[in-house]
Protein backbone atom coordinates (compact mmCIF):
# COMPACT_ATOMS: atom_id res chain seq x y z
CA UNK A 1 0.00 0.00 0.00
CA UNK A 2 1.09 3.95 -0.75
CA UNK A 3 -0.16 7.35 0.69
CA UNK A 4 0.68 10.68 -0.13
CA UNK A 5 1.14 11.07 -3.73
CA UNK A 6 0.95 7.63 -4.83
CA UNK A 7 4.75 7.51 -6.38
CA UNK A 8 7.89 5.67 -5.58
CA UNK A 9 8.96 7.23 -2.80
CA UNK A 10 5.76 7.33 -0.62
CA UNK A 11 5.16 3.88 -1.53
CA UNK A 12 8.97 2.65 -0.48
CA UNK A 13 8.28 4.40 2.82
CA UNK A 14 5.10 3.03 3.27
CA UNK A 15 6.24 -0.67 2.68
CA UNK A 16 9.38 0.10 4.66
CA UNK A 17 7.07 1.40 7.79
CA UNK A 18 5.09 -1.87 7.33
CA UNK A 19 8.02 -4.10 6.70
CA UNK A 20 9.54 -3.04 10.27
CA UNK A 21 6.12 -3.29 12.15
CA UNK A 22 5.34 -7.03 10.97
CA UNK A 23 7.60 -9.61 11.68
CA UNK A 24 6.43 -11.90 8.95
CA UNK A 25 6.29 -9.05 5.86
CA UNK A 26 8.36 -9.76 3.12
CA UNK A 27 9.97 -6.73 1.78
CA UNK A 28 10.65 -6.73 -2.34
CA UNK A 29 11.47 -3.16 -4.33
CA UNK A 30 12.06 -2.75 -7.98
CA UNK A 31 14.68 0.49 -7.51
CA UNK A 32 18.10 0.51 -6.85
CA UNK A 33 17.26 2.75 -3.94
CA UNK A 34 16.75 2.17 0.13
CA UNK A 35 18.62 0.21 2.76
CA UNK A 36 21.44 -1.96 1.72
CA UNK A 37 21.64 -5.11 0.20
CA UNK A 38 18.50 -3.72 -2.06
CA UNK A 39 20.24 -1.54 -4.06
CA UNK A 40 22.79 -4.02 -4.74
CA UNK A 41 20.52 -6.79 -5.20
CA UNK A 42 18.23 -5.07 -7.95
CA UNK A 43 21.16 -3.64 -9.91
CA UNK A 44 22.75 -7.14 -10.19
CA UNK A 45 20.00 -8.76 -10.71
CA UNK A 46 18.78 -6.23 -13.78
CA UNK A 47 21.66 -6.29 -14.60
CA UNK A 48 21.16 -9.52 -16.85
CA UNK A 49 19.38 -7.24 -19.00
CA UNK A 50 22.52 -5.23 -19.82
CA UNK A 51 25.11 -8.39 -20.27
CA UNK A 52 22.78 -9.69 -22.83
CA UNK A 53 22.40 -7.11 -24.75
CA UNK A 54 26.12 -5.94 -24.67
CA UNK A 55 26.63 -9.61 -25.76
CA UNK A 56 23.91 -9.36 -28.72
CA UNK A 57 25.59 -6.05 -29.60
CA UNK A 58 29.20 -7.72 -29.80
CA UNK A 59 28.10 -10.38 -32.00
CA UNK A 60 26.36 -8.22 -34.20
CA UNK A 61 28.54 -5.57 -35.17
CA UNK A 62 31.89 -6.94 -33.53
CA UNK A 63 32.51 -4.15 -30.95
CA UNK A 64 31.08 -2.10 -28.05
CA UNK A 65 28.67 0.91 -28.61
CA UNK A 66 30.38 4.10 -28.28
CA UNK A 67 27.19 5.48 -26.12
CA UNK A 68 25.28 3.93 -23.88
CA UNK A 69 21.75 5.94 -22.77
CA UNK A 70 19.33 5.11 -20.37
CA UNK A 71 16.75 7.33 -18.21
CA UNK A 72 16.96 7.83 -15.02
CA UNK A 73 14.70 8.00 -11.75
CA UNK A 74 15.32 5.68 -8.79
CA UNK A 75 18.22 4.50 -11.18
CA UNK A 76 17.41 0.66 -11.62
CA UNK A 77 16.79 1.44 -15.77
CA UNK A 78 20.67 3.05 -16.07
CA UNK A 79 22.28 0.00 -13.71
CA UNK A 80 20.43 -2.32 -15.67
CA UNK A 81 22.08 -1.28 -18.85
CA UNK A 82 24.82 0.24 -17.61
CA UNK A 83 26.57 -1.68 -14.88
CA UNK A 84 28.26 -4.50 -17.81
CA UNK A 85 30.13 -1.58 -18.99
CA UNK A 86 31.65 0.27 -15.66
CA UNK A 87 35.02 -1.19 -16.74
CA UNK A 88 35.09 -0.05 -20.64
CA UNK A 89 36.81 2.91 -20.80
CA UNK A 90 36.10 3.39 -24.38
CA UNK A 91 32.06 3.51 -23.85
CA UNK A 92 30.55 6.98 -22.67
CA UNK A 93 27.26 5.57 -20.34
CA UNK A 94 24.99 8.78 -20.04
CA UNK A 95 21.50 9.15 -17.73
CA UNK A 96 18.57 11.21 -18.60
CA UNK A 97 16.84 12.30 -15.59
CA UNK A 98 13.47 14.40 -16.48
CA UNK A 99 14.14 18.26 -16.14
CA UNK A 100 10.35 18.71 -15.38
CA UNK A 101 9.19 22.33 -16.34
CA UNK A 102 12.39 23.13 -15.92
CA UNK A 103 15.45 22.85 -13.62
CA UNK A 104 15.39 26.56 -12.60
CA UNK A 105 11.68 26.31 -11.98
CA UNK A 106 12.50 23.86 -9.20
CA UNK A 107 9.79 21.32 -10.32
CA UNK A 108 11.80 18.28 -11.69
CA UNK A 109 12.86 15.40 -11.00
CA UNK A 110 16.32 15.68 -12.13
CA UNK A 111 18.44 15.05 -8.74
CA UNK A 112 21.71 14.63 -10.40
CA UNK A 113 21.72 17.18 -13.09
CA UNK A 114 19.95 19.83 -11.05
CA UNK A 115 22.99 19.61 -8.51
CA UNK A 116 20.79 18.21 -5.39
CA UNK A 117 22.56 17.70 -1.87
CA UNK A 118 23.85 14.84 -0.38
CA UNK A 119 21.45 13.74 2.14
CA UNK A 120 19.84 10.19 3.91
CA UNK A 121 16.60 9.08 1.90
CA UNK A 122 15.28 5.78 2.62
CA UNK A 123 17.78 4.68 4.59
CA UNK A 124 20.62 5.27 1.53
CA UNK A 125 23.13 8.09 1.48
CA UNK A 126 22.48 9.50 -2.19
CA UNK A 127 21.48 13.03 -3.61
CA UNK A 128 17.87 13.88 -2.78
CA UNK A 129 16.01 16.66 -3.62
CA UNK A 130 15.69 18.45 -0.60
CA UNK A 131 14.95 22.07 0.87
CA UNK A 132 17.56 24.13 3.36
CA UNK A 133 15.90 23.02 6.70
CA UNK A 134 16.66 19.63 4.87
CA UNK A 135 13.28 18.53 4.42
CA UNK A 136 12.37 16.11 1.51
CA UNK A 137 11.25 18.41 -2.03
CA UNK A 138 8.45 16.46 -4.05
CA UNK A 139 9.98 15.87 -7.61
CA UNK A 140 7.71 16.79 -10.77
CA UNK A 141 7.50 15.03 -14.14
CA UNK A 142 5.04 13.85 -16.53
CA UNK A 143 6.71 10.68 -16.21
CA UNK A 144 5.89 8.64 -13.45
CA UNK A 145 8.59 5.99 -14.46
CA UNK A 146 10.88 9.33 -13.05
CA UNK A 147 8.83 10.65 -10.53
CA UNK A 148 11.40 10.17 -7.50
CA UNK A 149 13.22 12.32 -5.05
CA UNK A 150 16.31 10.87 -5.37
CA UNK A 151 18.76 8.13 -6.78
CA UNK A 152 20.29 5.31 -5.46
CA UNK A 153 23.42 5.53 -4.03
CA UNK A 154 25.51 3.35 -6.59
CA UNK A 155 24.65 5.66 -9.25
CA UNK A 156 24.89 9.19 -7.49
CA UNK A 157 28.51 7.11 -6.99
CA UNK A 158 29.52 6.33 -10.35
CA UNK A 159 28.22 10.11 -11.47
CA UNK A 160 30.64 11.43 -8.71
CA UNK A 161 33.36 10.00 -10.42
CA UNK A 162 32.90 10.85 -13.79
CA UNK A 163 31.92 7.47 -15.09
CA UNK A 164 28.22 8.25 -15.81
CA UNK A 165 27.20 11.37 -17.02
CA UNK A 166 24.18 13.21 -16.56
CA UNK A 167 21.89 15.11 -18.39
CA UNK A 168 17.81 15.93 -18.44
CA UNK A 169 14.71 16.40 -20.82
CA UNK A 170 12.28 18.61 -19.94
CA UNK A 171 8.36 17.51 -19.96
CA UNK A 172 7.70 19.53 -23.00
CA UNK A 173 10.78 18.18 -25.09
CA UNK A 174 9.85 14.31 -24.03
CA UNK A 175 5.95 15.67 -25.46
CA UNK A 176 7.60 16.61 -28.68
CA UNK A 177 9.37 13.77 -28.65
CA UNK A 178 6.56 11.64 -28.52
CA UNK A 179 4.57 13.14 -31.63
CA UNK A 180 7.73 12.87 -33.59
CA UNK A 181 7.73 9.40 -33.01
CA UNK A 182 4.23 8.75 -34.00
CA UNK A 183 4.35 11.07 -36.62
CA UNK A 184 8.01 9.81 -38.10
CA UNK A 185 7.55 5.85 -37.39
CA UNK A 186 4.42 4.92 -36.35
CA UNK A 187 5.43 3.92 -33.24
CA UNK A 188 3.96 5.07 -29.92
CA UNK A 189 6.65 4.90 -27.00
CA UNK A 190 5.95 4.99 -23.26
CA UNK A 191 6.56 8.74 -22.27
CA UNK A 192 9.55 7.56 -20.31
CA UNK A 193 11.09 6.40 -23.52
CA UNK A 194 10.68 10.01 -25.17
CA UNK A 195 13.66 11.34 -22.29
CA UNK A 196 16.67 9.52 -23.18
CA UNK A 197 15.29 9.50 -27.24
CA UNK A 198 15.27 13.29 -27.47
CA UNK A 199 18.87 13.26 -25.37
CA UNK A 200 20.30 10.95 -26.69
CA UNK A 201 19.44 12.09 -30.64
CA UNK A 202 20.63 15.50 -29.14
CA UNK A 203 24.25 14.29 -28.01
CA UNK A 204 24.60 12.08 -30.68
CA UNK A 205 24.15 15.47 -33.46
CA UNK A 206 26.83 17.28 -31.72
CA UNK A 207 29.45 14.29 -31.84
CA UNK A 208 32.70 15.66 -33.18
CA UNK A 209 32.74 14.11 -35.97
CA UNK A 210 29.43 12.89 -37.24
CA UNK A 211 30.38 10.70 -40.31
CA UNK A 212 32.76 8.89 -37.62
CA UNK A 213 31.77 4.86 -37.20
CA UNK A 214 29.91 4.94 -33.79
CA UNK A 215 27.71 3.02 -32.52
CA UNK A 216 24.97 3.99 -29.71
CA UNK A 217 23.12 2.20 -27.72
CA UNK A 218 20.28 3.71 -26.23
CA UNK A 219 17.49 1.54 -23.58
CA UNK A 220 14.11 2.07 -24.54
CA UNK A 221 11.59 1.32 -21.65
CA UNK A 222 7.85 0.27 -22.64
CA UNK A 223 5.97 -0.85 -25.25
CA UNK A 224 2.59 -0.65 -26.89
CA UNK A 225 1.37 -4.33 -26.49
CA UNK A 226 -1.55 -6.30 -24.43
CA UNK A 227 -0.13 -8.54 -21.94
CA UNK A 228 -3.49 -10.33 -21.42
CA UNK A 229 -3.23 -10.69 -25.12
CA UNK A 230 0.04 -12.04 -25.27
CA UNK A 231 0.38 -9.82 -27.91
CA UNK A 232 3.02 -6.90 -29.31
CA UNK A 233 0.46 -4.88 -32.37
CA UNK A 234 2.33 -2.97 -34.61
CA UNK A 235 1.58 0.82 -35.82
CA UNK A 236 3.47 1.49 -37.74
CA UNK A 237 1.28 1.15 -41.01
CA UNK A 238 -2.10 1.78 -38.66
CA UNK A 239 -1.29 5.03 -36.75
CA UNK A 240 -2.22 8.53 -38.12
CA UNK A 241 -2.32 11.81 -37.35
CA UNK A 242 -4.85 14.75 -37.52
CA UNK A 243 -4.34 17.62 -36.26
CA UNK A 244 -5.09 21.73 -36.60
CA UNK A 245 -4.66 24.65 -34.12
CA UNK A 246 -7.23 22.98 -31.35
CA UNK A 247 -6.38 19.75 -31.00
CA UNK A 248 -3.97 16.79 -31.94
CA UNK A 249 -5.58 13.20 -32.82
CA UNK A 250 -4.44 9.81 -32.78
CA UNK A 251 -6.15 8.04 -35.32
CA UNK A 252 -5.72 3.78 -35.27
CA UNK A 253 -7.40 2.03 -38.50
CA UNK A 254 -9.40 -1.50 -36.89
CA UNK A 255 -10.18 -2.32 -40.73
CA UNK A 256 -7.29 -4.27 -41.64
CA UNK A 257 -7.84 -7.82 -42.08
CA UNK A 258 -4.23 -9.05 -42.18
CA UNK A 259 -4.17 -7.00 -38.20
CA UNK A 260 -5.66 -9.79 -36.28
CA UNK A 261 -4.68 -8.28 -32.65
CA UNK A 262 -7.03 -5.51 -33.57
CA UNK A 263 -10.34 -7.84 -34.17
CA UNK A 264 -11.77 -7.35 -30.13
CA UNK A 265 -12.31 -3.86 -31.33
CA UNK A 266 -13.83 -3.78 -34.42
CA UNK A 267 -17.21 -4.78 -33.60
CA UNK A 268 -17.51 -1.47 -31.08
CA UNK A 269 -16.38 1.06 -33.32
CA UNK A 270 -19.92 2.04 -34.84
CA UNK A 271 -21.32 1.82 -31.17
CA UNK A 272 -18.97 4.08 -29.60
CA UNK A 273 -19.20 6.64 -32.50
CA UNK A 274 -22.97 6.23 -32.12
CA UNK A 275 -22.85 6.72 -27.87
CA UNK A 276 -20.39 9.65 -28.19
CA UNK A 277 -20.55 11.26 -31.65
CA UNK A 278 -17.47 11.84 -34.30
CA UNK A 279 -14.01 12.86 -33.21
CA UNK A 280 -11.65 14.73 -35.87
CA UNK A 281 -10.95 11.69 -38.37
CA UNK A 282 -13.51 9.15 -37.04
CA UNK A 283 -15.16 6.55 -39.43
CA UNK A 284 -16.63 3.47 -38.94
CA UNK A 285 -13.53 1.27 -38.64
CA UNK A 286 -11.30 3.28 -37.07
CA UNK A 287 -10.75 4.20 -33.03
CA UNK A 288 -9.45 8.05 -32.80
CA UNK A 289 -7.72 8.81 -29.51
CA UNK A 290 -7.33 12.84 -28.31
CA UNK A 291 -4.00 13.14 -27.53
CA UNK A 292 -4.16 17.20 -26.41
CA UNK A 293 -7.31 19.65 -27.19
CA UNK A 294 -8.18 23.58 -26.41
CA UNK A 295 -11.67 22.35 -26.99
CA UNK A 296 -13.70 21.02 -23.46
CA UNK A 297 -16.76 20.05 -25.89
CA UNK A 298 -13.87 17.50 -27.69
CA UNK A 299 -12.48 16.29 -24.22
CA UNK A 300 -15.67 15.50 -23.25
CA UNK A 301 -16.20 13.34 -26.31
CA UNK A 302 -12.87 11.55 -25.60
CA UNK A 303 -14.28 11.30 -21.78
CA UNK A 304 -17.32 9.22 -23.17
CA UNK A 305 -15.48 7.07 -25.39
CA UNK A 306 -13.04 6.44 -22.20
CA UNK A 307 -16.05 5.74 -20.18
CA UNK A 308 -17.52 3.16 -22.79
CA UNK A 309 -14.70 0.83 -22.71
CA UNK A 310 -14.08 1.52 -19.06
CA UNK A 311 -17.14 0.01 -18.96
CA UNK A 312 -16.97 -2.45 -21.93
CA UNK A 313 -17.79 -6.20 -20.72
CA UNK A 314 -15.94 -6.97 -23.62
CA UNK A 315 -12.80 -7.59 -21.82
CA UNK A 316 -10.62 -8.46 -24.23
CA UNK A 317 -11.64 -5.00 -26.12
CA UNK A 318 -11.23 -3.28 -22.74
CA UNK A 319 -7.54 -4.69 -22.48
CA UNK A 320 -6.17 -3.76 -26.21
CA UNK A 321 -8.23 0.02 -25.88
CA UNK A 322 -5.91 0.33 -22.52
CA UNK A 323 -2.58 -1.12 -24.50
CA UNK A 324 -3.33 1.62 -26.81
CA UNK A 325 -4.71 4.57 -24.81
CA UNK A 326 -1.70 4.08 -22.72
CA UNK A 327 0.57 5.91 -25.56
CA UNK A 328 -1.12 8.96 -24.31
CA UNK A 329 -1.17 8.92 -20.61
CA UNK A 330 -1.07 12.24 -19.85
CA UNK A 331 -4.83 13.00 -21.00
CA UNK A 332 -5.17 9.12 -19.53
CA UNK A 333 -4.53 10.29 -15.98
CA UNK A 334 -6.77 13.52 -16.48
CA UNK A 335 -9.81 11.75 -17.70
CA UNK A 336 -9.63 8.94 -14.77
CA UNK A 337 -9.14 11.92 -12.13
CA UNK A 338 -11.56 14.45 -13.54
CA UNK A 339 -15.06 14.91 -14.62
CA UNK A 340 -14.89 16.82 -17.17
Amino acid sequence: CHDSTKTLLPAMAAALRSWQSDPSAMYVVGSCCGPHPYPLMVRTFASIIGRIAKKQMKDLTGRLPSTVFAVCGGGSNLSAISYPYYKEKKVEIFGIESAGKGIASGAHAATITGKAPIGILLGARSNVLMDSGGQINESHTEASGLDFSGTGPEICYMASIGKINFKATSDKEAQETFLMMCRKTGILPAIEACYVIHAALKEIKKRKNPKENQLHKARISGMIMSKQLNTQVDFKTLASIRESDEYLVLVISVAEDEEQELNPLKSFARPSIEKCGELPGFYWDKLSFVVSTKDIELAKQQKCYFDFFENNTNKRANRLYKAIFSGSPSIAKYLKSNDI
